[in-house]
């Protein structure tokens, strides 16, 4: 088994990892995954200071991990819409919450997305399903809107997750299991308010 991304900048940063250090002096894969992480982080090293608001950060990282270098090995999957449904929200008048199932590979995903405090804004329950459950693991989920808006949230290693005050709109949405990566180019976010 390989070193993830996570594991190798932690050794990189000088954090004390005895097992991790080995595998990356036997390893060619994580070694040159490695010096590809070193040349990155030393480019970045070398910029001067900017402010950049937690918002951007996750933006950033979020659009790194979707197109930046993905390690040989690494599987990769683009959701495709099962099922979309829009129920009324009892609690909330003039406004819907809607269950959307997609499919990806050995994977599904259900997405609540309910009302939040206020019209604009939803919050969105979901649930990343696999037949294999030790192939999801502890990991991410992100949205990212053309407008440079994101929602970045850590995935339980049931799959789950809770995204709160998202704006509807047009997103992205990534997913990064244990095994790979899943991506939505492009998912509407709304409750489909009623007039």
């Amino acid at each position: 088994m390989h070193l993830s991304d996570a594991k190798i900048v932690d050794i990189i940063s000088g954090k004390n990892d005895v097992g991790g250090e080995e595998h990356l002096r036997t390893c060619d894969r994580c070694n040159d995954l490695a010096k590809t992480w070193k040349h990155h982080l030393g480019l970045l090293n070398s910029l001067e200071a900017e402010s950049v608001t937690e918002g951007e950060l996750h933006r950033l990282g979020a659009i790194y991990r979707t197109y930046g270098p993905q390690p040989q090995g690494v599987l990769s999957w683009v959701a495709t819409l099962v099922r979309s449904s829009a129920e009324p929200a009892a609690a909330v008048r003039g406004a819907s919450e809607q269950l959307v199932e997609y499919a990806a590979g050995p994977f599904r995903i259900i997405l609540h997305i309910t009302p939040h405090d206020t019209p604009q804004t939803v919050s969105i329950h979901g649930q990343l399903f696999s037949d294999d459950p030790e192939s999801i693991g502890d990991g991410r989920v992100a949205l990212v809107a053309d407008n440079g808006a994101s929602f970045v949230s850590e995935m339980n290693r049931f799959g789950e997750f809770h995204l709160s005050g998202v704006c509807k709109g047009t997103y992205s949405a990534s997913w990064w299991p244990q095994t790979g990566q899943i991506h939505i180019p492009k998912i509407d976010i709304t409750t489909d308010d009623a007039d």
